[in-house]
């Protein structure tokens, strides 16, 4: 009777131990967890400002969801709907004011030169 009261005894320390050791680990996973979020809503921020500074043709921001269990679920889907389309157009028509703008130079050179002869 001894010998199992003893044993249940250590079964029940042996409990408590490990549950005190998840209970640690727990904390520490919390902690990097808020740690993570913070560094995100952070680089959200910066992204934001980002934004602003380009100016895009959308109106975008980046807002942090931290009950969103996936990425797409914390930062939104407005990036591939919204944001990625508006940047590619913008990018479109740089391109293409890139183009007009060295074929105008092309043709100041050309008459540069005519001129020079």
């Amino acid at each position: 009777m001894r010998r199992e009261m003893q044993a249940i005894e250590d079964d029940i320390a042996n409990t408590e131990k490990g549950k005190a050791a998840l209970e640690d680990k727990f904390w520490e996973v919390e902690a990097k967890l808020v740690t993570k979020l913070e560094e995100l809503e952070r680089h959200a921020h910066q992204c934001n400002q980002a934004l602003k500074k380009l100016k895009p043709t959308v109106a975008f921001q980046y807002m942090i969801d931290s009950k969103g269990s996936s990425p797409t679920e914390m930062l939104g889907t407005g990036y591939k709907t919204v944001l990625k389309p508006a940047l590619l157009a913008h990018a479109e028509e740089n391109k293409r004011i890139c183009l007009s703008n060295l074929e105008n130079l092309n043709d100041l050179q050309k008459q540069l030169q005519g001129n020079a002869k």
